[in-house]
């Protein structure tokens, strides 16, 4: 009888073993298939702005040459920093948005994040390293006489969310945060698709030692300890979350538990009939809403 469930026990473990080995190998397949790529945009609105804009290079601290396209300003009222988003996004196609900020006298840096645009890397790292390329722009513009004792917002949009929030929580540089449908975490989000694709919930439960697992090894990083939940607590300064309530990318869910890790640090903003980004053509005339509760935000 002891033989037998000593054998039981060793199956059962072996199955174990098997069984999160594939999860692992499933799941592994599909991160490198969203994070080893480049994704370079050139959008025509570098023409556009040909006479308004120039080009920031900066190193982060693993030595990648991270690019910037920079709206310069006389005497800006402030610094804002852009954060493109994955899938179809780099600084280039979000030059509207900073001309928006330049507009309204700020100096404006839309900046190319790894494997992005101009910027170098072979690999996204869905917020986790991309805080790297914005603290290399943050030094560059400390260290420049022009910009001291000016005000900087960062504005990030899905991934760029979430990479300010994270970049908020280590810089006290950083004065405001605007977040648009950030996640709370790639795990949850990586989830959420299995669930929104008819996963039954035990195997998608199953999936997160796995998800864990390869984000602590492909970026150096700590799951759930650098996940925008958890860095969002460290924010001391004003966070405007923004998110549409038919966003299908990253669910309405997860910008309400972000409200409620910051507390009474941050405002949340949903915005009714609206999907991912929000708003995609800022300079819209038909967008003055959102572009006047921006502005009552930063000032």
């Amino acid at each position: 009888m002891k033989k037998a469930l000593k054998i039981g026990l060793i199956v059962l473990l072996v199955i174990i073993i098997i069984g999160f080995g594939a999860i692992t190998w499933f799941s592994n397949n599909i991160f490198n298939e969203m994070a080893d790529k480049r994704v370079e945009k050139n959008s025509s609105l570098i023409k556009t702005y040909a006479d308004e804009i120039d080009r920031i290079e900066t190193e982060s601290s693993d030595r990648l040459k991270i690019s910037s396209w920079r709206f310069k300003k006389e005497d800006p009222e402030g610094i804002v920093i852009v954060l493109h988003g994955m899938d179809g996004q780099d600084a280039s196609t979000l030059l509207d948005f900073g001309k928006f900020f330049s507009d309204n006298n700020y100096e404006t840096f839309c900046l190319d994040m790894r494997a992005h645009g101009k910027s170098e890397g072979n690999q996204i790292g869905f917020g986790y390293t991309e805080v790297k390329d914005v603290k290399a722009l943050l030094d560059w513009i400390v260290s420049q006489p022009k910009y001291e004792n000016k005000e900087i917002i960062l504005y990030g949009i899905s991934m760029g969310g979430a990479t300010a929030i994270n970049t908020a929580a280590e810089r006290s540089e950083i004065d405001k945060v605007i977040s648009v449908s950030a996640f709370q975490s790639t795990e949850k989000t990586f989830l959420d698709y299995m669930r929104r694709d008819g996963v039954p919930e035990f195997v998608v439960q199953s999936f997160k030692p796995s998800i864990r697992l390869l984000i602590s090894l492909k970026y150096d990083r700590r799951p759930i300890k650098n996940a925008p939940i958890s860095k969002i607590r460290q924010v001391n300064n004003p966070i405007l979350l923004i998110h549409g309530d038919q966003d299908q990318q990253i669910l309405i869910e997860q910008a309400y538990n972000l409200k409620e890790a910051a507390g009474q640090n941050a405002e949340l903003w949903v915005v009714e009939d609206k999907k991912h980004m929000v708003v995609t053509d800022i300079l819209n005339p038909d967008n003055e809403w959102y572009r006047e509760k921006i502005l009552e935000f930063i000032n």
